[in-house]
């Protein structure tokens, strides 16, 4: 099985998201790839960023969003660790109990780094990694000015146009269009409860885990779909997936935000 890093989070050095855990993924022999979410400006461009408003990751800007603000206003802010994502993963590691995610995440929370946009990232991971990317498409699930949005992603995308490139999104809108511009990319479905959107017209499925299950699974490999799981961050986790999919595993792309303990235990 592939494993990539969710948010190319893999130190306790640098937040998720940010150009320095980026570079630090490059160099790093444990992960197969990396995946990060893309966000658009007021002033159309991209930011690499989980979320459209800035709360949980800025102190400059925390009552703003990035759709309300232009690319040099972020580019350069400093960047801290999502504040709600933290608190929920303590909680999990927890009731868990999982000793090693909790000594992650307590030495996490002093992480900081910078945002960075899809172009700075395309060219940090240069095709040395499975390059994943999450268009976090504004008005999902309509296609209400998904023209706009598509260009800016054309304009930076053609540049890589022969590279394999795999772009999810909760919008299937985007994700047409993007196949029919650039064939050789694989376009993927991603999904949460809503398990009545999987058909077999996109290469893969990216579904959270906690949806999951045999019947789905079979499916998607009935449809010869390449099936991504997010996000498997402990052993416990990975034991309930193993248990479940079987040797099916193998076929599988997990996305962790603790891809390297997962790749020591898979």
């Amino acid at each position: 099985m592939n494993i990539i890093a969710h948010r190319g989070r893999i130190t306790t050095t640098y937040p998720e998201n940010t150009k320095e855990t980026f570079l630090a993924c490059v160099n790093d022999q444990t992960i197969n790839g990396v995946e990060c979410d893309v966000q658009f400006t007021n002033d159309n461009q991209t930011i690499i960023s989980h979320y459209n408003y800035l709360a949980c990751t800025s102190y400059k800007f925390m009552f703003n969003k990035i759709s309300s603000l232009n690319h040099d206003e972020v580019f350069n802010s400093k960047f801290h660790p999502d504040t709600l994502g933290l608190v929920s993963e303590i909680i999990k590691s927890i009731i868990q109990f999982d000793i090693n995610n909790l000594k992650f995440l307590f030495k996490y929370i002093g992480s900081r780094g910078t945002f960075t946009d899809l172009g700075t990232f395309l060219s940090i991971l240069n095709n040395q990694k499975q390059i994943l990317l999450h268009i976090k498409m504004p008005n999902a699930p309509t296609n209400k000015n998904i023209q706009g949005y598509e260009k800016i992603l054309f304009n930076i995308l053609k540049d890589y146009r022969d590279t394999t490139i795999y772009i999810q999104s909760y919008n299937p809108y985007v994700l047409k269009s993007l196949k029919k511009t650039f064939p050789n990319f694989k376009v993927g479905l991603s999904v949460r409860e809503n398990l009545s959107s999987i058909t077999d017209e996109y290469d893969f499925i990216s579904i959270n885990q906690h949806y999951l299950n045999k019947r789905v699974a079979d499916q998607i490999f009935a449809n010869k779909q390449q099936l991504m799981i997010w996000t498997v961050d402990t052993k416990l986790e990975l034991k309930h997936l193993q248990k479940m999919l079987g040797s099916h595993l193998n076929q599988c792309i997990l996305i962790s935000k603790h891809a390297k303990i997962i790749a020591r235990l898979k």
